[in-house]
């Protein structure tokens, strides 16, 4: 026990603390570290390491551009890695409260009061976002067409359409669907409804059937992936030899601009 000590925690609320732990033992990289800590109830995280533990690490090397934290103890070096996140956001206080209440865990913030926002600031330090070039802003617009939500599937290519070689005289594969809580079966029909409505998948009556499995993005949105496992175990497996780094590099001497494939929905 000792004497009651009240702290402020990140909604404002203030948490009063009466016991400490002492010589607390946390192990980090196979290295364990022992320490007097307070008891607070935290809700999101199971321990804060404070600055009267770092003092004890000696030399420290920062990077917060990579979010690295590196530093020698017991004769071990030991690198910290954190999480990075895309870009600041300023939320209202308002929806704050609303994010603290619905048990969301919110990392290490740092939380600076203005007239009516708290403005979240992320470890990371991004340079600003360059303007878009003219030449490629028309590029874009000459073909928006290729950018459209899809209405159908693709046309029919005979000399092109995909194939599945299978080993001879395989059984069909047909697996029943995994079995999913409700909230992600709710999940599922969304989105095959979705799929249907928009004409990028259409009614089948094959009898080769595959599970699917829900994955979620950095968008916080969900993308559904289909388990090929045994589809696969029954394919005809194709060996071609792969090509040189050094040969693919040469191919693209004197190139200038790249591009990259932004998959919204997986394979599909």
């Amino acid at each position: 026990m000792i004497p009651s000590l009240n702290v402020v925690v990140v909604d404002g609320n203030k948490v009063q603390i009466l016991n400490v732990v002492k010589s607390f033992t946390w192990v980090i990289q196979n290295t364990s570290f022992s320490f007097d800590i307070m008891s607070l109830p935290l809700g999101c995280c199971d321990l804060v390491l404070g600055v009267e533990w770092l003092v004890t690490l000696g030399d420290i090397t920062w990077n917060f551009d990579k979010l690295t934290m590196e530093f020698v103890t017991q004769e071990r070096r030991h690198v910290l890695r954190g999480a990075s996140n895309a870009k600041l956001k300023t939320v209202k206080k308002q929806q704050l409260h609303k994010a603290l209440s619905s048990s969301v865990c919110i990392s290490m913030p740092q939380l600076c009061e203005g007239e009516e926002d708290l403005l979240l600031n992320s470890l990371t330090t991004h340079a600003p976002t360059s303007a878009m070039p003219t030449s490629v802003a028309e590029l874009l617009c000459s073909f928006d067409d290729i950018f459209l939500e899809p209405t159908n599937l693709p046309p029919v290519r005979h000399a092109h359409d995909h194939k599945i070689p299978l080993v001879p005289g395989v059984v069909p594969v047909n697996k029943r669907p995994y079995r999913y809580a409700k909230h992600q079966k709710d999940i599922i029909d969304g989105l095959v409804k979705e799929y249907l409505h928009s004409g990028i998948i259409q009614n089948s009556s094959s009898p080769y059937s595959s599970p699917v499995v829900l994955v979620g993005k950095r968008d916080c949105s969900w993308r559904l992936c289909v388990d090929y496992k045994e589809l696969n175990k029954a394919t005809v497996k194709n060996r071609f030899p792969i090509p040189l780094v050094d040969h693919l590099l040469d191919e693209l001497y004197g190139s200038k601009w790249f591009s990259k494939v932004d998959l919204r929905s997986g394979y599909n």
